[in-house]
């Protein structure tokens, strides 16, 4: 069935197919049906019945936002207490690539959406791409091995728990993770599955241990966020902070406290640029692996402790008298005082309440830089569905305002924004359809290469704003030239 009438990317039809799939599994108990709208977006309702015969109820929500830094999807929680499961979609081209690179605002967007009681999924190409697979064959799903799962599941032991749970719950695909929190979304829980997940990098093989009191270990966990040598050990402490790497190079510090057994956590990935193009193929595997972290570590937060993901360019900002291990009031209570961004929330509306009229934006009167500091309106004769146009284009793609401004000055008609081809809907920017030339989002990975191919199968010309001079667009779309 098409549940789903409009997505924006092929990762997005593929986990909203995934979703669909693994509620009809026979046996499953699940079931997933399609439900009014919630102020302009698709709804469904998803139930999963518990072993004791009770139900988990979800809305679900979709947001539409695969370019954005919004959630893709809400699963919002309508049996109990409530409780917003935000996941995003994230396309390496789209996200962690050099010319993008929004690292640093997906951290503290998620951690902002965190403190304000949402739970944060995030998942990748990767990851859509190996759901159903009973073994997962991403690195990423196994941090680490040996000793290192030895030492988690003797934690997880300890806490009451069964071992043999962490290899489908913890050591899997992390879309894996999701379904299962949506299954059975008890904090407690699941605080302790990544506790166990944390304790396994006691026993990675370059784990480094120094003892702390809460007095100096702010000191030392600074350093170990930044990669810096780690100061000598406290005479006086019941902090053990432990530094490591998993088997995906991405770096993981934590901080245990040996008195009450409470657990915080950080991974960083480093969004330098210099970095990043050192070895885009190293940087990729390390921004899963720092997404995967980002997943479990986030339910230290529900005990003692403080849990979450950092971008290496923002850790100027990152201030450790706020955690609860250095007295503090924790970080996710810190960052709640902040207020979301009118995008980051989905707003609380029955879907019998919501109206039935068709969308509109004020509109806006496109702009062009003329010169440094200084702008100046576009030609009379530009076409007025240029605003609405000019109004929707990813601001962070490099170069599209440029170019858009530019086929305005060279009266080009406007565009068809967020164009989706085929039935994988493969999205442009902007296009042209009648010209079949279109402007696509940067991108190296594979979506974005099969994405051009689609397209060029198809007679089209597509590239990124940086590779179409405006000039010879223009001509291609007035026929001024080829």
């Amino acid at each position: 069935i098409s549940l789903w009438n409009q997505v924006e990317s092929e990762l997005e039809a593929r986990f909203l197919a995934g979703l669909q799939s693994w509620a009809a599994a026979g046996g499953s108990r699940r079931t997933l049906s399609l439900a009014g709208r919630v102020n302009g977006k698709r709804t469904a309702d998803l139930r999963i019945v518990a072993g004791d015969g009770s139900v988990v109820h979800w809305q679900v929500i979709l947001q539409n936002t695969i370019k954005e830094t919004r959630p893709d999807v809400v699963f919002r929680r309508l049996d109990a207490a409530p409780l917003d499961v935000a996941v995003y979609l994230d396309g390496y081209a789209y996200h962690a690539a050099p010319q993008v690179n929004r690292l640093a605002d997906d951290a503290a967007k998620r951690a902002r959406l965190r403190a304000h009681g949402r739970v944060v999924f995030q998942l990748t190409w990767d990851d859509i791409d190996g759901w159903g697979k009973a073994d997962p064959d991403s690195p990423v799903c196994r941090p680490y091995k040996g000793k290192a799962q030895e030492a988690a599941r003797g934690t997880y032991l300890q806490l009451g728990e069964d071992p043999a749970e962490l290899a489908g719950l913890i050591w899997t695909n992390p879309v894996h993770t999701l379904m299962a929190f949506l299954s059975d979304p008890d904090a407690e829980r699941w605080r302790r599955r990544a506790e166990a997940a944390v304790a396994g990098l006691l026993r990675q093989p370059n784990a480094e241990r120094r003892q702390a009191g809460p007095d100096s270990v702010g000191h030392a966990l600074v350093a170990a966020l930044r990669g810096e040598a780690l100061p000598p050990d406290s005479a006086v402490g019941d902090l053990v902070l432990v530094r490591a790497r998993d088997d995906n190079d991405c770096p993981l510090t934590a901080v245990v406290d040996s008195r009450t057994y409470s657990w915080t956590g950080f991974t960083v990935v480093d969004d330098r640029l210099d970095t990043i193009e050192a070895d885009r193929r190293a940087h990729e595997r390390r921004w899963q692996a720092w997404l995967y972290w980002g997943n479990l570590l986030q339910f230290l937060s529900y005990g003692e402790g403080d849990g979450g993901q950092l971008a290496y360019t923002e850790l100027d900002g990152f201030d450790p008298s706020a955690l609860a291990i250095t007295g503090g009031i924790g970080l996710l209570d810190s960052l709640s005082r902040l207020p979301l961004d009118d995008d980051d929330a989905v707003p609380v509306e029955s879907p019998e309440r919501t109206r039935t009229e068709p969308e509109t934006r004020p509109a806006v009167e496109p702009q062009l830089v003329t010169g440094a500091g200084s702008r100046a309106k576009p030609p009379v004769a530009a076409d007025p569905d240029w605003a609405q146009a000019l109004d929707l284009l990813d601001p962070d793609e490099p170069g599209l305002a440029e170019l858009a401004r530019a086929l305005i000055e060279r009266g080009v008609p406007a565009p068809e924004v967020g164009y989706e081809l085929g039935t994988k809907a493969w999205q442009a920017e902007l296009a042209w359809p009648f010209d079949k030339v279109g402007v696509v989002l940067a991108g190296d990975d594979q979506e974005a290469r099969d994405r051009d191919q689609a397209y060029k199968a198809e007679g089209w010309d597509v590239r990124d704003a940086a590779r179409w001079p405006a000039e010879e667009l223009a001509a291609r779309i007035t026929g001024g030239g080829v």
